[in-house]
């Protein structure tokens, strides 16, 4: 999906966090990942891409309604 490239950067910064974190649990540093900053930027960013898709594929002028049907007369 072409809007959630915009999001790139945000995916790329949460992506080095984790990978330095499990890095480092790896080597035996058990410590808890302080990434909570860089997954709700990246979290933030799609929801924001998700609602500009959504406004943009709604009709720009609300749909004609037709009067409901009429039962014919016994």
């Amino acid at each position: 999906m072409d809007a959630l490239r915009a999001c790139d950067e945000f995916k790329a910064k949460a992506t080095a966090c984790y990978g330095a974190w499990f890095d480092r649990l790896l080597a035996g540093r058990f410590e808890q990942a302080d990434c909570v900053q860089e997954s709700d930027d990246y979290k933030q960013c799609i929801l924001d891409a998700i609602e500009r898709n959504k406004d943009q594929a709604k009709p720009t002028r609300p749909p004609t309604s037709r009067p409901p049907p009429t039962a014919p007369a016994p």
